[in-house]
């Protein structure tokens, strides 16, 4: 489920103009996936 969350938001940020990381966290906090979107900057990503 959280790979589904993570495509569609990274693909309407991509619409939308934006080259975004995607981070998905559980209730807990812990990182469940992360996409990086093709062009989006070093910077987007948080390393754990």
């Amino acid at each position: 489920m959280a790979m589904a969350i993570a495509q569609g938001a990274l693909e309407k940020c991509r619409a939308d103009g934006y080259r975004v990381t995607v981070t998905i966290v559980d209730g807990a906090g812990i990182v469940k996936v992360q996409m990086h979107g093709d062009g989006a900057g070093p910077h987007t990503r948080v390393m754990w």
